[in-house]
């Protein structure tokens, strides 16, 4: 079986372009003090996007205590999403690290609750 995807690399490396051309979801960090950073995603997370957002929270992990991963402008979590979003969790527990869940809407949410990641997750409401 072979595994189709929907997108390419980009020379912007925060972004996944869509064989159209159309940016499918752009991951940013950026520290917020000595000791904290945040995670902006800004789009749908699915097996083209997840590897990025891995990336980006393992790379925030490395260089910050505390990582707030920010959801409020994603629509749709897939569970290629939901699995980026345990690993790094755990690599956070692992090292002594804090990943926390912000801006989770009710979508977001309900993958999380229906997959039963909750319970492993940290998410600021």
């Amino acid at each position: 079986m072979v595994a189709w995807s929907y997108a390419y690399e980009s020379c912007d490396p925060s972004a996944v372009i869509g064989f159209d051309g159309t940016v499918l979801a752009r991951i940013t960090w950026h520290a917020e003090g000595a000791e904290d950073a945040r995670v902006v995603v800004d789009g749908d997370i699915d097996r083209d996007t997840a590897p990025l957002l891995s990336d980006q929270l393992l790379a925030a992990l490395e260089h910050r205590r505390v990582v707030r991963c920010d959801l409020s402008k994603t629509g749709f979590l897939g569970a290629a999403g939901v699995g980026a979003l345990v690993r790094a969790q755990v690599a956070a527990a692992g090292s002594g690290r804090k990943l926390l869940l912000t801006g989770v809407g009710q979508a977001v949410d309900y993958v999380l609750c229906r997959c039963g990641v909750l319970g492993v997750l940290a998410v600021e409401r």
